[in-house]
């Protein structure tokens, strides 16, 4: 299933970064996820929590700035 439209990010693509030890915005940025419309960005910290087994609060860094 893809996760960022954009940029032709998939579900897979998320979990094989998370399993080479990149996390939070380091994983985000690593694939571009919210670098386009920026829409992805919430559901892609839901995956990246789910699979690190962390909580939403403690990625909420990852946020990529559309300033």
């Amino acid at each position: 299933m893809y996760v960022c439209i954009c940029n032709n990010i998939t579900e897979d693509q998320v979990k094989n970064v998370v399993a080479k030890g990149l996390t939070g915005k380091d994983a985000l940025s690593h694939l571009g996820v919210g670098s386009g419309c920026g829409i992805c960005v919430m559901d892609a910290i839901d995956r990246l929590s789910h699979d690190q087994n962390a909580t939403a609060p403690n990625l909420t860094q990852a946020l990529p700035s559309n300033k």
